[in-house]
């Protein structure tokens, strides 16, 4: 897969924490709540009010999937968007303190988009892959499953995380503002860091990572972001 959405999220996360983008930090500490990560409404993960959110939680992971189970052997995006929902509206009954903000709706569709297209394509994923992902937190190798090389774009996961959000008004309403569009998700995965695309950019460079189609993702992405601050004001569009 592409690492331009990863090295976005990642590098956000850290700009978020206030940390210098060259820092080197334990895999652990993404799920701090400083880094804006982590977020409630989780699909097999009980919220940071309720308890620890970085381990397995049973009950969580069965309210998703009871809803998964009703799509048969194959999950779309339809699929999510259902069993979203149903997590959104267990945690919201079982946590009075629950965010679901702008930063928790982003990072759930990417999360989404990432999955399917990890383990699937863009028309969906095998429940049995995602069983295994989820209840067992390995890959699915023994199932069949092999990674490939680009199995997907920077733009096939934001095409497929803003699919995911229109789906239904109630994923794209959240408690400080809308998220309905690529840039809404860019916006809100990356950090002040100064010329940020540039360390995106730069960080990829350093990482070895040379294919030229990976960095015209990058430029696409920047000629968006340009686009839609010349089309003029949007109260979804922070920078």
């Amino acid at each position: 897969m592409s690492p331009v959405i990863c090295t976005i999220i990642t590098l956000g996360g850290i700009g978020k924490s206030g940390k210098r983008a060259d820092v080197r930090f334990k895999l652990s500490a993404v799920d701090k709540k400083t880094w804006d990560i982590e977020h409630d409404a989780s699909f097999s993960r009980q919220d940071a009010a309720l308890g620890n959110p970085s381990v397995f939680n049973p009950h969580a992971w069965s309210v998703t999937l009871a809803e998964l189970k009703k799509c048969g052997d194959e999950v779309d995006l339809r699929c999510w968007s259902k069993a979203r929902l149903a997590s959104l509206a267990d945690a919201r009954r079982r946590n009075p303190r629950l965010v679901y903000d702008r930063a928790a709706a982003a990072h759930i569709a990417v999360e989404v988009a990432r999955v399917q297209l990890a383990l699937g394509n863009k028309k969906g994923v095998k429940l049995a892959n995602l069983r295994e992902l989820f209840e067992h937190e390995r890959l699915p190798f023994r199932l069949g499953w092999r990674p490939r090389m680009h199995s997907a774009t920077a733009q096939d996961v934001l095409e497929l995380a803003v699919e995911s959000q229109r789906l239904d008004p109630v994923l794209q309403r959240t408690s400080n503002g809308m998220v309905t569009t690529r840039n809404d998700l860019i916006n809100i995965l990356k950090s002040d860091i100064p010329d940020f695309m540039g360390v995106v950019r730069e960080t990829m460079m350093r990482a070895g990572f040379k294919r030229r189609s990976i960095y015209e993702e990058l430029d696409r992405i920047e000629e968006e972001k340009a686009a839609a601050s010349r089309s003029g004001p949007n109260r979804n569009f922070n920078g």
